[in-house]
């Protein structure tokens, strides 16, 4: 009997040694995701979420590719289902996506400008810029966008409204946002409206002058958005809800990052991580942050407004309806699962 004992707890031992996970459990599974991403300062919510582990605690293995012509990269992807998930700036290709029914929609906020955040600036060539800029100075000049029927391309229109002028007064360019800051640098582009970093590391430079942010000249308006592929949205939308839930995560760390409550070393860090341009600490320190929405809907105020835009100028050849274009399910299901987002807390 004592022999028979011990050959029992010598056969439990092996057990528990040799298959560890019979010993505590299946070992967790994870559910790939795949993600494009532009590579905004806005992405900070992704990667962050990535970083702290809250896409694992969602039992998310997600595949993050971070794209420099991010809308033209990641709209045929999506369109293919190639792509789980994308994050670019809102444009009239995200629409003829959309009409052309595709099965892609807008589900979240990538980024909005809201007072004063806002991570589009108006810079100028400085030794183009006199101390009184007028219309006469700006008329004929060559302004960069990083391309047609986005909203930079708005803005432009909206900065040169203030002066009497329209888009057909100036010469626009597409370049890329490098390619833009090397073109003001050299004089060969008078302005543009550019995103951060690249805007406050040519003014401290001493290469530009910073006119005003577009949340100036457009107080609150959707600049950025999280879009899902159709079969991401329909065919697995249990991992397109707990990527939603994730991803509110990171956006609530970022957004306490901009109310000081977070240490900006540690936002740096991840955003240097994944290739963001910032440059060094102290470039990061003078960057003008876009926000997020911590709940995720959409503005869809905005949005109209815009499609309204494309529409006039060309771009569309139909207007979409915003309640169809827009599926605040995933953003109300997170929202119900982590509560309203509270600035106090």
């Amino acid at each position: 009997m004592k022999k028979y004992g011990l050959y029992l707890l010598a056969v439990l031992l092996c057990v528990f040694l040799i298959d560890p996970v019979s010993a505590q459990g299946e070992e967790k599974k994870f559910e790939k995701v795949t993600v494009g991403s532009a590579p905004a300062l806005t992405a900070a919510g992704m990667f962050i979420a990535k970083e702290k582990g809250f896409f694992e605690e969602e039992g998310l293995d997600v595949d993050l590719s971070v794209f420099k012509q991010s809308t033209v990269e990641i709209l045929p992807l999506l369109a293919t289902n190639k792509l789980d998930v994308g994050a670019c700036g809102y444009s009239a290709g995200i629409l003829n996506a959309f009409i052309q029914d595709t099965g892609v929609r807008m589900v979240g906020c990538f980024g909005r400008h809201l007072g004063g955040q806002s991570h589009l600036i108006v810079v100028i060539n400085k030794k183009q810029c006199p101390a009184e800029l007028t219309a006469a100075d700006i008329k004929g000049k060559t302004f960069a966008v990083p391309t047609r029927g986005v909203i930079q391309e708005i803005i432009t229109e909206r900065f040169l409204e203030r002066y009497g002028l329209t888009l057909n007064d100036v010469e626009l360019v597409n370049l890329s946002y490098p390619n833009t800051k090397t073109a003001i640098m050299n004089g060969s582009v008078f302005g543009s409206v550019l995103i951060e970093p690249y805007a406050s590391s040519l003014v401290y430079d001493g290469y530009a002058v910073a006119i005003m942010k577009a949340s100036d000249l457009r107080p609150v308006f959707q600049g950025g958005v999280i879009l899902y592929s159709g079969d991401f949205a329909e065919k697995k939308k249990d991992l397109a809800r707990k990527w939603m839930v994730a991803y509110l995560r990171g956006v609530r760390y970022f957004n306490d990052f901009l109310a000081g409550k977070v240490d900006r070393k540690e936002i740096y860090d991840i955003m240097d991580k994944y290739g963001s341009s910032v440059g060094d600490f102290e470039a990061f320190k003078r960057v003008s942050f876009g926000g997020i929405n911590p709940d995720g809907f959409l503005d869809k105020k905005s949005v109209a407004e815009d499609i309204d835009w494309y529409f006039d100028h060309g771009y569309i050849t139909t207007k979409p309806s915003v309640d169809e274009m827009v599926d605040d399910e995933f953003a109300e299901y997170a929202v119900k699962k982590l509560g309203p987002y509270r600035s106090d807390k």
